[in-house]
């Protein structure tokens, strides 16, 4: 098992990373933020991380990322972020198994996109070659009948031929939290709800920050050689002087989503669908569940002045369905969960001189770096980068010399623990769902542990091998996950682990209602909440989800 990295514990680490100076502060809560801590701490320098909400709040509103999906970037011509794409699912592969989900995916061409299927053609051929896609997993065109068998939900007319490719999906959720995993491994100090609140400088040189502990009040000042700012959004004060060195070009991609029942909408598997207005509807069937999504852009300046989902785009995404599959009538009160996702995307210059390359700006005395993280392609890259950066100047100012990146030959949390007796993850995982089986844990909830915990699991099945077997199944094994959640993943609130720990909140409507209040009161044992404390809890987590579900959850555009 991992270090431990409680909830319990925030405090003792506010308190250790304001009593010395830091190597290393990183801001941020999702992938590439928890890979810089990763990198730093496996080198050995002194690193703390602080976000200032929940850890991956940043991709709340996105569904499982599709690991292929750099395919957009070939269209753009971007080469290197398809290269930086292929070698993070190749790194994830062999150091995080647990976390990758295959799907196999149905792309229908119609009559309509018959002028350019050779160019996609072209184009698909040329980024398997370019990614080194495995053979096994490379595109390949099927026949019209074959489409139709694959998925007879196709409407038939115009109907030529289809795409078909195997591909992987990813909560980046979970992937934000196993990195954190196994940067507190390393001795990283790691503490969600700090907010920033002041830059302090010392010399004219920026030397740390001022940070509030969101759930107690109190202030810490923590000092640091070097700040690495990876959130996705950067807030305008406290950058110091007029700020226009981070005033990068950006564009806002909304995406708008919804959740059904299976039986709504009975697909066999994935599809992406080109719309007659060229937008792409991506269909994903998941656990019994179908999460249909869409994507659109519009300008920056917009991005966060409606954020809720209108009535017009629910309907708009239903009618996009009506539109691909034939048979199909969907009505609004069908609808499990719905909701709007903004992204604000920035982009930045490339540097030629220095060779930091676009997804990297430094302040002008050399203590602050921001990272781009606005896409999932090339996390550890532009992680190993900015730690380079660190590195060499933490050099040039102690003579310290730390060692390179050797994050590409690592192991995530959640993977094979080292000393095990498996040969790899799939005997680990057989024998995972043996254990499971002989504590009256069904085979479908031993695999959706794993695709969530990975070698964690073992942990959650010691937890209720302890608990004994007066309760049923079911309640030591949610008992024991809320106690691995605020143990081991730092989770402090009710909302927080049905949000982006177990993802039930989205995923999962019925299963989260009816656990709702027994994750209230557990939760009020660990945590030790008083009265008002888990009256606020329960309002928090009722906001949250009528934000998500039918009751009230469609906002009308103001």
């Amino acid at each position: 098992m991992g270090t431990r990295f409680s909830a319990q514990d925030r405090t003792l680490w506010l308190e250790e990373m304001s009593e010395q100076k830091l190597d290393l502060l990183v801001i941020g809560s999702g992938v590439t933020a928890a890979c810089t801590a990763w990198d730093a701490s496996t080198r050995g320098m002194t690193t703390g991380l602080i976000a200032e909400e929940d850890f991956a709040v940043e991709y709340d509103g996105r569904p499982p990322e599709l690991l292929h999906g750099s395919l957009r970037y070939m269209k753009q011509e971007d080469f290197r972020t398809v290269r930086d794409s292929s070698a993070e699912m190749k790194f994830l592969q062999h150091a995080a198994p647990h976390l990758l989900d295959p799907v196999p995916v149905l792309v229908p061409v119609y009559t309509k996109g018959f002028r350019n299927y050779w160019a996609n053609t072209a184009g698909l051929n040329m980024y398997d070659r370019l990614a080194r896609v495995k053979s096994s997993e490379r595109r390949r065109m099927i026949r019209r009948d074959e489409a139709l068998d694959m998925e007879p939900l196709l409407k038939k007319k115009g109907l030529i031929c289809a795409e078909f490719y195997n591909d992987y999906m990813i909560s980046e959720a979970r992937l934000a939290v196993e990195l954190l995993k196994s940067a507190r491994d390393h001795g990283a100090m790691i503490i969600n709800y700090a907010e920033v609140n002041q830059w302090l400088s010392w010399g004219g040189k920026l030397s740390g920050v001022t940070v509030t502990d969101r759930l107690s009040g109190k202030s810490y000042a923590i000092s640091a050689s070097h700040i690495i700012d990876a959130r996705e959004s950067h807030p305008e004060e406290g950058r110091g002087g007029d700020g226009s060195e981070w005033n990068q070009a950006a564009y806002a991609c909304r995406s708008v989503h919804m959740v059904l029942d299976s039986r709504q909408l009975p697909v066999h598997q994935a599809c992406y669908y080109k719309m007659p207005d060229q937008d792409m509807l991506s269909v994903i069937p998941r656990s019994g569940k179908v999460i249909v999504s869409t994507q659109v852009t519009s300008d920056v300046s917009n991005s966060s002045e409606y954020p809720g989902l209108s009535e017009a785009e629910l309907q708009m995404l239903i009618n996009k369905v009506h539109h691909a599959f034939k048979d199909i009538q969907l009505q609004s009160s069908e609808v499990e969960s719905c909701w709007a996702a903004v992204r604000n995307v920035r982009s930045s210059p490339v540097d030629e001189g220095s060779g930091k390359g676009r997804d990297i700006l430094t302040s002008e005395d050399n203590s602050r770096i921001i990272v781009s993280c606005d896409r999932a392609a090339g996390f550890r890259k532009h992680a190993e980068a900015a730690v380079n950066l660190v590195a060499e100047r933490l050099q040039e100012e102690n003579r310290t010399i730390y060692p390179p990146c050797t994050t590409d030959r690592r192991s995530l949390s959640g993977s094979i623990p080292e000393g095990s007796l498996h040969a790899d993850y799939y005997a680990f995982k057989k024998a995972v769902i043996k254990q499971g089986r002989r504590l009256g844990i069904h085979i479908d909830v031993s695999l959706e542990l794993l695709g969530r915990y990975g070698s964690g699991t073992e942990e959650l099945f010691r937890n209720m091998e302890r608990e004994g077997s007066v309760k049923s199944a079911e309640q030591r094994l949610l008992e024991a996950e809320l106690h691995y959640a605020v143990h081991h993943e730092m989770t402090t609130s009710a909302a927080d682990f049905l949000l982006r720990r177990s993802l039930w909140m989205r995923y999962n409507r019925h299963k989260a209602e009816q656990l709702m209040n027994s994750i209230l009161q557990r939760m009020r044992e660990l945590l030790d909440w008083d009265q008002d404390e888990l009256h606020r809890q329960r309002e928090l987590l009722q906001n949250s989800m009528q934000m998500l579900w039918m009751e009230k959850k469609v906002l009308s555009k103001p």
